[in-house]
């Protein structure tokens, strides 16, 4: 993971309840990270292209196009968004 999904983790965790409530303490940053960062039930197929264009008003132009789909294969490359 990168530090800015880190980062993104730290900011969007719980604050914790107040010491003299009866609610369960939330999970903490890194618990939330943990969970969010570890892979998941699913199998999924992944496969990375570069798309290119000529626009007319900028110029030649390319994106990155990331296709993802739910698989049964039980073996291969880890699937990973950020390389």
């Amino acid at each position: 993971m990168t530090l800015n999904a880190l980062l993104l983790a730290l900011a969007c965790a719980p604050a914790a309840p107040p010491a003299d409530s009866d609610e369960v303490a939330p999970e903490t940053a890194a618990e939330v990270f943990a969970r969010l960062a570890a892979p998941g039930p699913h199998a999924v197929g992944y496969r990375e292209d570069s798309l290119a264009w000529d626009d007319p008003d900028t110029g030649p132009r390319a994106n990155r196009l990331a296709v993802w789909w739910p698989t049964d294969a039980e073996t291969g490359i880890e699937a990973r968004y950020w390389r």
